[in-house]
């Protein structure tokens, strides 16, 4: 049997202690620190562009993208208080407020929302902004959106595309919040079903292939946004 009694070392001194500290090289399993993130600087000049938009800036977002989304959206956005009964009249626009609010209502709501779509309204200075460009520039979570319109007037409008019916006459739920969907409609639609999609859309920023652009998507077409920085 192992003796719990005889000779110890004494216990260390907070001297002997800081000598370890300051001579000794670290133990344990420390990690070494994170390697630069090779999107930074197209995150930056992302970020100064959205953060200089005109008009309202909205985000749009496939919650089943990535968890993380909605981590970051409830974080820093309230959920707005607005009726899901289109007889009942919408409480004033708050749009000092970084507000969010889930397209589906009701059971769906409850059900499906964690990987649903998600708006949000983005003022000026929201924290929400710069956390959601760094963490998911990139990644493909969404994409961003001016409007003159208020969040329960575009939350009325995008629902109405939630389910849409395909060529085969079947009714299929509609993804747009998901840019690699979105990329494949608007390739497909008609110049009249894009006007319907983004009529209260001034533009819609999305992700380029283009290194140091992004895309600014209307009810009239495309467009390549230059940046200003330097990308490799």
């Amino acid at each position: 049997m192992m003796s719990t009694t005889g000779n110890h070392p004494p216990p260390p001194t907070p001297q002997a202690n800081e000598a370890q500290r300051s001579d000794s090289p670290p133990r344990g399993p420390w990690k070494d620190e994170a390697p630069p993130d090779p999107l930074g600087p197209i995150k930056a000049d992302v970020l100064e562009h959205l953060q200089g938009v005109e008009g309202t800036l909205y985000g749009l977002f496939d919650a089943a993208r990535d968890p993380r989304i909605l981590e970051l959206i409830h974080e820093h956005a309230a959920i707005a208080d607005l009726p899901e009964d289109r007889r009942v009249p919408p409480p004033p626009d708050r749009t000092h407020e970084c507000e969010c609010i889930s397209l589906y209502i009701g059971r769906i709501r409850e059900q499906m929302a964690h990987v649903g779509p998600w708006l949000v309204r983005l003022p000026k200075g929201c924290p929400l902004l710069p956390a959601l460009v760094n963490e998911g520039w990139g990644k493909a979570w969404g994409y961003y959106l001016t409007s003159d319109r208020t969040l329960y007037e575009l939350r009325k409008h995008f629902r109405r595309f939630l389910l849409v019916t395909i060529p085969d006459g079947r009714i299929v739920w509609f993804r747009f919040a998901d840019p690699s969907v979105a990329a494949i409609a608007f390739d497909c639609f008609e110049d009249r079903q894009r006007r319907e999609l983004l009529e209260p859309v001034r533009c819609a920023f999305v992700e380029s292939r283009e290194p140091g652009c992004i895309t600014c998507v209307s009810s009239d077409g495309s467009d390549l946004i230059e940046l200003d920085g330097e990308f490799s």
